[in-house]
């Protein structure tokens, strides 16, 4: 009996043998016969047209790269008619894939640092009422007695040489978000931890799993 989803996994070699037939009889996406294609890719294959992974993305690349516009419009409009399914299939992807989750997100800040520092430049610049804004609820957010307070500068500190020193893209969150809808934390020594940079933009304005 076939006992993990290929939904979850894309390397050949945590594969198991399992026929087309029988994967769509479980309700998979994909399906693994251990040969290789006409194009010599040894990968899953869609259990809809069993097309092999790997010319499905070479495919999916030259399409972008011939007509990004209307890729992205399919995309957008195959997410919209699936949008539970898929967010489901994410959620169990990630569960098994935490580490290689964060490690592909590190290697993806370090390939296109520039560019994300571009972007987020560019962001600020075009979009200066929501940059004030955040920036004067965020002070809201700091008590009187809390700007005197040394941890917090050290700790902001620490993170910028632990940074430095390690190569690491660590960031000072706050545990309840400072500008949640329902309830908002402070700017307090209590209320800081040290954050993966991914990690951190996963967890956006939550407390525990809960949007808050």
């Amino acid at each position: 009996m076939y006992s993990i989803d290929l939904r979850l996994i894309n390397t050949a070699e945590h594969m198991e043998i399992i026929k087309k037939n029988c994967a769509k009889e479980q309700g998979l996406t994909y399906y693994f016969t251990g040969k290789s294609c006409k194009n010599g890719h040894v990968n899953k294959r869609f259990v809809c047209s069993g097309v092999c992974y790997s010319c499905h993305q070479r495919d999916w690349k030259k399409q972008y790269q011939k007509d990004p516009s209307k890729v992205l419009r399919k995309s957008k409009e195959h997410y919209a008619r699936n949008k539970e399914r898929l967010s489901e299939q994410h959620k169990e992807w990630y569960k098994h894939n935490k580490d290689t989750h964060l490690q592909n997100m590190r290697a993806y800040y370090q390939n296109n640092r520039d560019t994300i520092l571009r972007q987020s430049r560019e962001w600020y610049k075009n979009n200066p009422g929501k940059s004030v804004q955040y920036h004067f609820e965020r002070k809201l957010r700091i008590p009187k007695w809390a700007k005197k307070d040394s941890r917090i500068s050290f700790l902001y500190k620490r993170c910028k040489e632990l940074n430095e020193l390690w190569g690491t893209n660590m960031e000072v969150d706050h545990v309840i978000p400072l500008r949640g809808k329902n309830i908002s934390g402070l700017h307090v020594w209590e209320n800081l931890q040290l954050l993966d940079r991914p990690i951190n933009t996963k967890k956006g304005n939550r407390y525990g799993h809960q949007k808050i």
